[in-house]
Parts: C-alpha cells; sequence; structure tokens
C-alpha cells in the first residue's frame, strides 16, 4: 500500500484490505473488506496507490468492482513505487472521460451490481516495467446512500530481468556504476535502465550506441528523480515523463536539442 485519498476507517472498508485475495466477490454491494471512501462528498474523484516488490512488464489490470461498478475512470502506472507518492512519472494505462452525475448514475445502472473490469491497457504503460498502480474513481454519481467499493486490485505481466537484485539488473542492462553514486542510487538507476531492454533480451554492450543511449536515459531519469532537472520534451518522454511548463532552461535545452538534431 502506498497511498490512498480517504478510506472509511484504518480497518474496515481501510485502503489495505485492496492487498490480497478478494474478500467480497463475487457478492454485490457494501462489504467491509472492500475499500471504500472517507463518506464525505465534495472531492470529485477518490483514488488509491498501490505498489509491488517485483517490477512487471504490465499486461493487464484487474479490478474487483463489488459496489456501483463504472466509478473507474482513470488507471495510471509508475516505474517506482518508491517515488510513487511523486506526481511526476506517471503514465495513463488507461482513462475515460468524466461524466455528469445522471450519465454516471446510468452507467452504473446498465452494469451487472458485481464484476471484475479488465480495461484496455494502453502501448505507454507497456512499454516499461512498472512497480505501483493507481486507481481513479469518479464520485460525480455517487450519493450519501449509493458508492462505488473495490474489492481486490490485480495485476498481471512478465518480470522484469534480474528480479529485485541491482547487481543482476546493472548486469543485464551492462550499466557501470559512476564513482559518485551511492548505493541506493546506483540501485535504482539499475532497476529503471533494465527497464528498457526488450522483452526476455539482455542488456547490449556498453559500447555500442544502443548501450550509450540506454546509460545516458538512465542518468536523465536518475538527475530528474534526485535532481529535479528538466530535459527537453523529446528526452523526458523517453524516460515516463510527461512534458513540463516551460522554463527557461527547459526552452534553452529544447533549441539546443534541435540544433544537434537530437531525435
Amino acid at each position: 500500500m502506498v497511498s490512498y485519498s480517504s478510506q472509511f476507517s484504518s480497518s474496515d472498508h481501510a485502503a489495505i484490505q485492496l492487498l490480497g485475495v478478494p474478500k467480497a466477490y463475487p457478492k454485490a454491494g457494501t462489504h467491509r473488506g472492500a475499500w471504500a471512501w472517507s463518506g464525505a462528498l465534495g472531492e470529485p474523484l477518490e483514488w488509491v496507490r498501490l505498489g509491488f516488490r517485483q517490477p512487471i512488464q504490465l499486461l493487464s489490470v484487474d479490478l474487483f468492482e463489488t459496489s456501483l461498478p463504472g466509478s473507474v475512470v482513470r488507471v495510471r502506472v509508475s516505474a517506482d513505487a518508491a517515488d510513487a507518492m511523486s506526481e511526476e512519472g506517471w503514465v495513463d494505462a488507461w482513462a475515460r472521460p468524466p461524466l455528469e452525475p445522471a450519465a454516471a448514475q446510468a452507467l452504473a445502472a446498465s452494469l451487472p451490481p458485481c464484476r471484475i473490469f479488465s480495461p484496455p491497457v494502453a502501448p505507454e504503460a507497456q512499454a516499461f516495467y512498472v512497480s505501483a498502480v493507481e486507481v481513479q474513481l469518479e464520485t460525480s454519481g455517487w450519493t450519501p446512500t449509493s458508492w462505488a467499493e473495490l474489492d481486490a486490485v490485480r495485476v498481471v505481466g512478465l518480470p522484469m530481468p534480474g528480479g529485485e537484485d541491482p547487481a543482476v539488473a546493472a548486469a543485464a542492462a551492462g550499466l557501470a556504476r559512476q564513482a559518485w553514486e551511492t548505493d541506493k542510487s546506483y540501485a535504482a538507476r539499475a532497476k529503471f535502465a533494465s527497464t528498457l531492454l526488450p522483452k526476455g533480451g539482455g542488456g547490449p554492450d556498453p559500447s555500442t550506441p544502443e548501450g550509450m543511449r540506454i546509460a545516458a536515459l538512465s542518468m536523465v531519469w536518475q538527475n530528474t528523480h534526485e535532481l529535479g532537472c528538466v530535459y527537453p520534451a523529446q528526452v523526458a518522454v523517453q524516460v515516463g515523463f510527461k512534458a513540463q511548463e516551460a522554463s527557461g532552461m527547459a526552452v534553452e535545452g529544447e533549441r539546443r536539442a534541435q540544433q544537434a538534431g537530437m531525435p
């Protein structure tokens, strides 16, 4: 469990109830073993973030909706569960447009009272290994007597080569440690570099253009996370960061990248 917008209590209907096997499904209706909001109307979204130890290439996300199905409006993923508290680095796996209250209630009425919702996963969310998932629920169709609950979240995917061992991950990516890097920084950079490897394959020779590209992107990822550096949009998107508001440094970076013919 990483974080959540709200929960009914720290035990019954708590966000931590999402961990493990379903406790309510296939029964519909409110259940203390499912995650539910605090009950305070007013916020347009309720959300929960879950992390997992072994990074995976995401194949599917299965959401066990046991009350008011259809409220899920967005699912997004992050490469780093430890950094999932940040708003940076999240990539949409699936999303739909928000609905007005009447339309949201009509959607819920058209669905079964209990279901496993498996939205299609966007290719962008399958292009790297993920360690955290966030589920957002739209509250527009909720009332004091009718609200959505999630019983469990199941993620399915392929494990990252090297698993959780930074040394194995670094070797797989052909990544050399810099003299100034701490153990933690090197492990995090190696973990990210391994997400750039082709599925089922090893890392390229670090002296080749592809090997140097992976090493360079791993440094971009590290500098963005640890130092707050801003890179041109063409570079930032390759490490999972959305385009940021233009600053003097960002504009200058864009100009230099274009002059250098950077892809």
